[in-house]
């Protein structure tokens, strides 16, 4: 993984980097997955449950020109986030660090979408950074050589499981 999610004190934090931006809320969803197979001679579906859809989860961040700079360039530190890719070139994974997320079962997600607006009121920009649960796939892998085998000796190759990626995090506290 790529890093933490964290919160602290209303403070946002992923992969270790400090978001720009005042915590207003975190909201958290899933669906439930119905297959609906079509049946000959009857009108309409049958709704069969499935299982569940990866949740998902947003945080909403407001922006503020302050002393540590405008709205703006506060934005362009948050997109330069979202975009960051791990060292394959695709977007980051995050470990999670937060209680309300982990209650849902979620320990992993991938920031998949940034949606930022402003007013003509006020010198603020809302953000809303969104993320979807992320559950890697297993991987088989070759398990190394035994000792021995250099010996000529025969090998018992069983294929292990592991997936292992750097680890980021996301964390979130809400101040309490």
């Amino acid at each position: 993984m790529d890093g933490y999610l964290k919160f602290s004190d209303g403070e946002v934090s992923l992969g270790g980097v400090t978001v720009p931006g005042i915590l207003s809320s975190l909201s958290i969803g899933s669906e439930v997955i119905f297959d609906e197979p079509k049946e000959e001679g009857k009108p309409g579906t049958t709704k069969l449950p499935m299982g569940w859809e990866d949740s998902d989860f947003s945080l909403s961040l407001v922006l503020v020109s302050d002393k540590n700079g405008t709205c703006y360039d506060k934005l362009k530190k948050l997109v330069a986030v979202f975009k960051g890719t791990n060292d394959k070139k695709n977007p980051k994974v995050f470990t999670i660090a937060n209680h309300h997320i982990s209650a849902w079962g979620i320990d992993h997600a991938v920031f998949k979408r940034l949606q930022s607006s402003e007013d003509n009121k006020t010198d603020t920009i809302k953000t809303t950074l969104a993320f979807t649960e992320h559950n890697p796939p297993i991987q088989n892998q070759a398990q190394p050589p035994k000792a021995g085998a250099a010996s000529g000796k025969a090998e018992n190759k069983t294929p292990g499981t592991t997936a292992k990626e750097p680890e980021l995090s996301l964390k979130i506290n809400v101040g309490r």
